[in-house]
């Protein structure tokens, strides 16, 4: 298998990006956040609103395969969990250690796991439980793969002699494990939009309303499902595999039928709230809640209009516009339609950017190292 376009992303691209935000991420804990352009009004920036908000929504493949292949029982979804499950497994892990170059006294980190300091009404201690809870489960979720290849080895023999006779017990063990990532994901996503339904008078109506929890999970669905589409796409092109085509002609209705859902949701909102006149009188906000809206539509209709399998560029290209409209809708929410007063502005420096490009560079290396050298994506008959 020739992998020369997948050499060029890992050395002219990925690592150059990987070794600035390493060089940034390391200034930030030797001088502190002085590099940063965060303050009082935006005491959160785009570490937060792309790397946690945006990244963990990016990383919920694993999740929502899992509802629709363990709850509603789509079996024939299967061959596509792993590849999902991994981009799980960077999108959270990442996001965590975004978390960490974010928090001021990133030395009082240890105090997550010490329960007599919580403060059990605050929204961001549930996100910061759930997510670090998913984080362990993905990677429990994710390591029969890993297994899978080290057995293959030959390595660790006694181990997986004692292993496969309690196969039983490991296999009932994972279907907690799956419960419990089903559970965590829908907790903290929804908290993620709590955190700003909270904040009535700072984010603009545009975005705010009491329903920012519900349109926050819906969001994620396709989200989710754009990503499934997006990796199997994009890994059939650089590694040189067959086209999953099957399976994806069959999650297509599903994603179009969430976003459109997503649309009309966001429509009836405003009118029953008596916001629909911010979406003509509020500048720049309006022309940036009209992309969103009509990249969605865009979407759907494509999504729509798909028959065959000689439609697959297609699917690609509305999954990647309904990843730049779940993308756009977390930014909105958190930074561009985010108005703290008192003359505050927030622009990222380079020093922001650098780690977060880093972050992004790294997901993507990983995930092309272990679709390389473990058992992740389908068999060539599956796909």
């Amino acid at each position: 298998m020739k992998l020369d376009k997948i050499h060029f992303l890992f050395y002219t691209i990925l690592l150059p990006i990987i070794g600035l935000g390493a060089l940034a991420g390391l200034l930030r804990f030797v001088v502190g956040l002085a590099p940063t352009n965060m303050n009082d009004g935006y005491p959160w920036g785009i570490w937060i609103a792309y790397d946690v908000v945006v990244g963990t929504a990016l990383g919920t493949g694993g999740y929502v395969m899992a509802v629709l292949i363990y709850m509603f029982n789509r079996w024939h979804y299967h061959p596509l969990i792993r590849s999902a499950l991994l981009t799980s497994v960077f999108g959270y892990s990442l996001a965590g250690v975004s978390v960490i170059v974010d928090l001021g006294r990133w030395w009082n980190m240890w105090q997550l796991f010490n329960p007599l300091n919580y403060n059990h009404n605050s929204v961001l201690l549930e996100v910061a439980l759930c997510i670090m809870g998913y984080t362990v489960v993905t990677m429990i979720e994710f390591a029969p793969a890993l297994l899978e290849e080290v057995e293959a080895r030959g390595w660790f023999q006694r181990f997986f002699q004692t292993f496969n006779t309690h196969k039983k017990a490991w296999n009932n063990f994972l279907i907690f494990m799956i419960a419990l990532g089903i559970l965590l994901p829908t907790m903290h996503q929804s908290s993620l939009g709590t955190m700003m339904a909270i904040a009535v008078t700072k984010v603009h109506p545009l975005w705010h309303t009491p329903l920012m929890p519900l349109l926050f999970i819906i969001s994620i669905f396709y989200m989710g499902y754009s990503v499934v589409v997006a990796e199997s796409f994009a890994s059939s092109r650089l590694l040189k595999r067959p086209n999953e085509t099957d399976i994806l002609l069959k999650i297509t209705p599903i994603i179009a039928n969430i976003a459109l859902a997503w649309f009309i949701l966001r429509v009836v909102q405003l009118l029953f709230e008596g916001k629909i006149g911010f979406m003509f009188s509020s500048g720049t906000y309006s022309v940036i809640f009209g992309v969103e809206m009509i990249m969605t539509l865009i979407a759907v209709v494509i999504l729509k209009m798909v028959k065959t399998g000689d439609h697959l560029k297609r699917i690609f290209t509305a999954a990647i516009l309904l990843l730049l409209v779940g993308s756009l809708y977390r930014f909105s929410a958190y930074l561009i339609g985010y108005e703290p007063g008192g003359g505050f502005t927030y622009i990222p420096s380079w020093l922001e950017l650098a780690v977060t490009g880093a972050i992004i560079a790294t997901e993507v290396f990983l995930y092309l190292v272990c679709v390389k050298f473990l058992p992740v994506l389908p068999d060539v008959e599956h796909a």
